[in-house]
């Protein structure tokens, strides 16, 4: 009965498929949403009836339920014993192996995100120095569908697949990244208001933020321990790193009850992590981590700008390899690893030599070609166990065209990984409105499937970060006054907001996952010599094409090529300010496979879409 439900829902989707493409907008004026030709993704599960047999716990697939054992005596020291929790689907037989945390006194935990609808059993085992008199206890959890409206419990945590360039749900889903970033989270009011909130009516700044981010639309929160209340740099965890982690639980738990998935950089700040305690107990303390987060939606980033092996002090790549496997190791879930990068014109994946100038770079005067050469240096993490996607850090030019090479590198050297631009210029630190809008676009067009933005105070809340310099992005200067006296308050309704949620809602039409950067290959796009536009271009195949042009004139850069002569297109341009699409026409032809764009309806960054009929 449940495969006939499957098969009628999946010919229903088909059907819906074709229904959609059959729409078109009206000529001359504002054109419709495009629908695009995408892969089907898989149909929700029927529905099945909850568990109504009696069980220890009660929860939904992929939500967290915690079980707490009782030990018979308490530990000295946090490694001196170790747990582990077998879950059992006693229907399909999976199983998934649960690391057990210490969490003060006598009081052990388990977190548990069922992966799936029937009853599991659970089966403890210990070991270590201490006996904690808790080996073998068993009991159940019920995990019934997820009946909520939240993505990242219909279908599953994310995840990453060998030899597929974008994000998935654990049901095979697109995963379409859009973060927010948040280096010093833990000390964002969680209670209050905090003194910056403005005119904002809350009593917790933290909780704002995630309901507002989650309510726009945006998909990722990311954070870094900056400011967390526990210290573990000695390698131990006392009663009062307890108190801390329990704190940290609550900004956790907020943002995995609002649907986000936390990309979080684990434990401590990359600068304290050589002292001895901490490197000599750091695959411990990475357990811990993941025992007390992993079953939450995570996706993993080890530590502040980590993959730099001639930029970091002796040692902290070395400790920050040995988490990555360890993550991998312990982690039932296998949810995405990362480390970010240090900027992008500094380290990629195999590294390169580029013309000095443009996206900054290491190097200097090269009289043998009498210019100045960059170099990036490569990547320490690319072959280590468990690494799985990129944390690239890559301030794009929005003033000239952008450096074809950096992008290049982790497309045509980064293993088919996932690429995200996850540290792009901040907000009113490093750059201004229309900065922050061409940083996304450039991005998600040249091979990354993901961008974080950054406001210059949610990015570093109250932090020590010098604001006392002017800075200048190529089209807007910053100033001092302005990084000073502009607060959460806003940023978090600011326009960019929208504007990168219309920049989303284009993507998902038109199946960003399925587009192919051109770069500077010609292959979709030829630049004209006459022309002085930027430009960012990418296609899937000859079905669709989508060119950003983001000089500040009506100049449109070059030509479309390759494209299908026996085929008719409809061609629109789409406002990044406002998110509305203007016809071209419906009926675009080509005698030899290529169309001169023409010029863009307005002086500022446009989008034109191109999409065979």
């Amino acid at each position: 009965m449940k495969k006939l439900i499957a098969i009628l829902l999946s010919l229903i989707s088909i059907f819906a498929i074709f229904a959609g493409c059959n729409q078109s907008a009206s000529e001359g004026g504002e054109a419709s949403n495009p629908t695009a030709t995408v892969t089907a993704t898989p149909q929700p599960t029927p529905v099945v009836p909850d568990i109504t047999e009696k069980t220890d716990y009660t929860t939904d697939a992929w939500v967290a339920v915690e079980i707490e054992f009782r030990a018979k005596k308490e530990v000295k020291d946090f490694n001196d014993a170790v747990l582990d929790v077998t879950f059992t689907n006693r229907e399909t037989g999976t199983q998934i192996v649960m690391p057990g945390f210490w969490d003060g006194g006598i009081s052990w935990k388990v977190r548990f995100a069922p992966t799936e609808h029937g009853i599991w059993d659970y089966v403890t085992a210990t070991s270590g120095e201490t006996d904690l008199g808790i080996n073998g206890k068993t009991g159940t959890v019920a995990a019934n569908n997820y009946k909520g409206d939240l993505d990242i419990y219909k279908h599953g945590f994310v995840k990453t697949q060998p030899n597929v360039r974008y994000f998935t749900y654990a049901d095979g889903t697109p995963f379409f990244y859009l973060g927010d970033t948040h280096w010093n989270m833990p000390t964002e009011e969680y209670d209050s208001a905090g003194n910056r909130a403005g005119n904002i009516q809350t009593d917790s700044h933290f909780k704002y933020i995630v309901d507002r981010r989650a309510a726009q639309g945006f998909t990722v929160y990311q954070s870094e321990p900056i400011g967390a209340s526990y210290n573990v740099t000695d390698g131990k965890i006392s009663k009062a790193d307890i108190i801390g982690f329990k704190k940290m639980d609550l900004y956790f738990q907020y943002i995995a009850k609002k649907g986000l998935v936390h990309a979080n950089a684990e434990l401590i700040f990359p600068s304290s992590a050589t002292q001895s305690g901490f490197a000599n107990n750091v695959e411990a303390l990475t357990r811990y981590w993941v025992a007390r987060y992993g079953a939450y939606p995570v996706m993993w980033t080890l530590g502040q700008e980590v993959d730099d092996a001639k930029n970091q002090a002796a040692g902290t790549l070395q400790v920050y390899q040995r988490m990555c496997m360890q993550i991998y190791k312990v982690d039932p879930y296998h949810s995405p690893i990362s480390a970010h990068q240090l900027n992008g014109a500094s380290v990629t994946v195999d590294g390169f030599v580029f013309i000095r100038g443009i996206d900054g770079g290491y190097g200097g005067y090269d009289p043998t070609q009498n210019k100045f050469t960059a170099y990036t240096r490569a990547s320490s993490f690319k072959d280590v166990l468990g690494h799985s996607w990129w944390a690239n850090q890559w301030r794009p030019v929005v003033d000239q065209q952008y450096n074809f090479g950096i992008p290049k590198d982790y497309w045509e050297n980064g293993q088919n990984k996932p690429i995200v631009n996850y540290e792009a210029r901040y907000h009113f630190l490093y750059g201004g409105d229309f900065c922050m809008r061409a940083q996304a676009w450039i991005a998600y067009l040249t091979g990354h499937v993901g961008h974080g933005y950054g406001g210059a105070d949610m990015w570093l809340y109250q932090g020590t970060y010098s604001f006392d310099s002017e800075a200048f992005d190529g089209v807007e200067n910053i100033s001092i006054e302005k990084k000073k006296t502009t607060y959460w308050s806003d940023l978090i309704d600011a326009n960019i907001s929208n504007e990168l949620i219309y920049l989303r809602g284009f993507m998902e039409s038109v199946g960003w996952y399925e587009l192919t950067p051109d770069f500077d290959y010609g292959k979709a796009f030829k630049k004209s010599e006459s022309k002085e536009g930027y430009y960012a271009c990418a296609n899937n195949k000859d079905e669709v094409y989508v060119v950003y042009l983001y000089n500040r004139t009506t100049d449109s850069a070059g030509s479309l090529v390759n494209m299908d002569k026996n085929a008719t297109y409809t061609a629109q341009w789409f406002d990044t300010r406002t998110g509305r699409y203007t016809l071209i026409t419906k009926e675009l032809k080509t005698a030899d496979g290529t169309y001169d764009i023409p010029q863009k309806p307005v002086a500022d960054d446009m989008i034109l879409l191109v999409t065979k009929n």
